[in-house]
């Protein structure tokens, strides 16, 4: 039980990183894109 519980626990940390990943991996296009719009304003403020 010992072995199937922990090859259990590192399936679901495997997964949880690979969620997370791709979560941060989102977050940080959508950032990228908010920092752009951002200083597209700024520069149409300017004009």
């Amino acid at each position: 039980m010992n072995i199937s519980t922990d090859t259990l626990m590192i399936v679901l940390l495997v997964l949880a990183g690979s969620v997370g990943a791709g979560s941060l991996g989102v977050l940080g296009l959508s950032a990228k894109k908010i920092k752009n719009i951002k200083q597209k304003l700024d520069n149409y403020e300017l004009l």
